[in-house]
């Protein structure tokens, strides 16, 4: 097999799989394949970037296969490491980070960077990404060898090193068969196409089917030719070294996993024979805090040299493709440049499909249910269907009422993505970034472990830090200033804010002439009823007493510093719907008439009392309209609604009320 490469300016051809585990030192080159034509222009920095880092072949030979088209859409860089080079996983991942930052030091940050891994290769490109947190944007990995240590290598591994040299040469080509190629996937392949051209030549002569049955085992030949190989790449001493090196990488990210947050998209073969891969992917995306699966039916470790396996493809239909990285806000200050959940910098927005796969399941359940409509206020006072009047103008704070349970925001997060490109940051309870699990039963560094979709886009913990860095880099802000409280309502408090007195959103908003927009929103409080609250639950003999050990078990406090409210006391303890549950009502949603703040008024008490006010009374006349307005929809009554909008297969939304 040869391949075109470019290395140092240059191009050459005629080079042997050999080639690549040759030389001194570990190195990146330019895979430029030829397959009878060429297959697309010279990568530039125009693209994204993508490096690919192979399993421990160290030849990327294995997606060869996936090059053509990954060169069309990526400028691709393949790794290799010589046969005889002993680096230690950490040198790897420093020779990865160095060849990374010389790269990009004339790239614009809006240039996406990709790391592709295949089994080993998967290993370092999430050890990459640990240790490069803003350089790496978005992770492919393929049968990753993170479940190295639950497969049978490391037990069988060393035994392979202890065969005489004549016995290792002969038995290693089969027993790592899998790692270069998939016979029973081929063998398929080369059935299916003989028998697709008898079909089309039916009357074929003798001579004629019998050269193409010899073409097409020929394709085997070419396919079982690079195993032959394998003891060459792989000699006894490097073998073992390898397994060294797969060891050492998955104990180093087995405890990082959680803390890994770039998008990452696992694809695995479900009939992977060398390592549990298809296990691997719903572990990894149980751990990894932004992770989508792709499990291929049928296929091994080697897929990536399967015709039928396209990865590119495959990326393209996940939305896991973008040319450009469009971000929430430009970090006004370097604390901003560090993209992270559960922090206050700049995040990453989504694609359009991203979007889509993340409002499956509950979401798109809970949209079903309640069609949600959405209304906006221009600065004349008129409101419009849709979110067209929403103002511009950066920072925006957009300030609420919780809804009992606070169901309603994983709509309207996607809402706002879908329909404005907007990604709201919400400010959220300190104790949805609570420690998170580590895969090794030990602790990691905080991330989201609650309200999904919020989280994943951009939720940080309420505080006064945290929304001044928010409205400093100009971000789209959401505040629910009930909080906890006002999402866990006593029995007679629908629609009721539970606000602090003290204006201190105001003062906030004005230190950097946002604008805010009160958000008013109906359609949960009465359609529930509530047998116990709180209150209730606690004066109960025996539970009331587990319950108050609860609420003083280490859950922080939201409200701290000048956010400190004494009237209001934050109520852990979730009220108890009445059952059966009534049919769910339909959600509205108003955005009311925007309120301008000036920094010049943030110091005029009487100004920032009369715009807390005027807030309050947004969110408030807000609530009444929607109430009010809703009698006037058709299709307010579930069982209407249901039948109108499923009668279309659910892709047509029943109408509403006019405003």
């Amino acid at each position: 097999m040869s391949l075109f490469f470019k290395e140092g300016g240059k191009v050459g051809r005629g080079v042997s799989v050999m080639d690549y585990v040759s030389g001194d030192n570990p190195a990146f080159f330019s895979p430029i394949p030829i397959w009878g034509q060429e297959q697309g222009p010279i990568p530039t920095n125009e693209k994204p970037l993508m490096l690919f880092l192979p399993g421990i072949d160290s030849t990327g030979m294995t997606a060869i296969q996936q090059f053509p088209a990954l060169l069309k859409n990526f400028d691709l860089r393949s790794f290799s490491v010589p046969t005889e080079d002993r680096t230690s996983f950490s040198g790897l991942v420093d020779i990865v980070e160095k060849f990374l930052r010389q790269e990009l030091e004339s790239s614009p940050p809006s240039r996406p960077v990709y790391l592709m891994g295949e089994s080993f290769g998967g290993v370092m490109c999430l050890a990459v990404a640990h240790r490069c947190p803003t350089l790496v944007h978005r992770l492919v990995i393929v049968n990753p060898a993170t479940s190295f240590s639950r497969s049978i290598w490391p037990r069988l591994g060393p035994l392979l090193n202890d065969l005489p040299d004549n016995v290792y040469n002969d038995i290693l080509p089969v027993v790592l068969s899998p790692l270069m190629t998939d016979v029973v996937s081929i063998g398929q392949g080369i059935a299916d196409r003989i028998a697709e051209e008898r079909a089309q030549q039916p009357e074929a002569d003798a001579l004629t089917q019998l050269g193409q049955l010899v073409g097409s085992l020929s394709v085997v030949g070419e396919k079982l030719g690079n195993v032959s190989t394998l003891s060459d790449i792989l000699p006894k001493p490097t073998l073992s070294w390898k397994f060294k090196l797969i060891e050492q990488g998955s104990q180093y990210v087995e405890s990082k996993l959680g803390s890994i947050l770039q998008r990452v998209l696992v694809v695995c073969g479900e009939n992977d024979r060398l390592i549990p891969s298809a296990e691997e992917a719903a572990r990894l995306a149980r751990f990894l805090p932004r992770c989508t699966t792709k499990i291929l039916p049928g296929k091994g470790h080697a897929m990536l040299m399967d015709d039928d396996v396209d990865i590119m493809k495959i990326i393209e239909e996940k939305g896991f493709y973008t040319t450009e990285r469009r971000m929430s806000a430009s970090p006004k200050t370097k604390k901003g440049n560090k993209e992270s959940l559960g922090y206050a910098g700049p995040m990453e927005l989504p694609t359009a499909k991203e979007v889509e796969d993340n409002s499956e399941g509950f979401v798109n359940t809970l949209t079903r249910l309640t069609s949600p409509v959405f209304f906006s206020t221009g600065e004349d006072g008129r409101v419009l269907r849709g979110l067209g009047a929403l103002p511009d103008a950066r920072p925006l704070l957009v300030v609420g009422n919780h809804q009992t349970f606070a169901p309603d925001l994983g709509i309207l997060v996607p809402q706002l993505l879908k329909e404005k490109n907007i990604m709201i940051r919400g400010l959220a309870h300190p104790f949805i970034f609570g420690k998170r699990e580590s895969s090794d039963g030990g602790a990691t560094p905080p991330t989201p472990t609650g309200l999904g979709l919020l989280t994943s886009y951009g939720a940080v913990p309420v505080s006064p830090k945290n929304m001044y860095q928010l409205l400093e880099n100009g971000e789209t802000v959401l505040l629910y200033p009930g909080g906890i409280r006002e999402a866990y309502k006593y029995r007679g408090e629908d629609y009721q804010l539970v606000w602090p007195n003290r204006p201190e959103v105001i003062r906030m908003a004005a230190r950097f002439n946002a604008t805010i927009v009160p958000l008013s929103a109906i359609g949960v409080d009465d359609g529930l009823d509530i047998a116990l609250d709180g209150r209730e639950l606690i004066n109960l003999p025996f539970v009331g007493q587990r319950l108050q050990q609860q609420m003083g078990n280490g859950i922080p406090g939201a409200r701290k510093g000048v956010a400190l409210s004494e009237e209001i006391k934050e109520n852990w303890v979730m009220p108890l719907p009445s059952f059966p549950p009534k049919l769910p009502g339909r959600f509205y949603f108003l955005f009311g008439k925007p309120i301008k703040t000036s920094r010049d008024d943030m110091k005029n008490v009487e100004v920032v009392q009369a715009q807390y006010d005027e807030l309050k009374s947004g969110v408030e006349g807000g609530i009444q309209y929607l109430l009010k307005k809703r009698k006037s929809d058709p299709y307010n009554n579930f069982v209407q609604r249901t039948l109108y909008e499923s009668s279309f297969d659910w892709k047509k939304q029943a109408p509403t009320f006019d405003p």
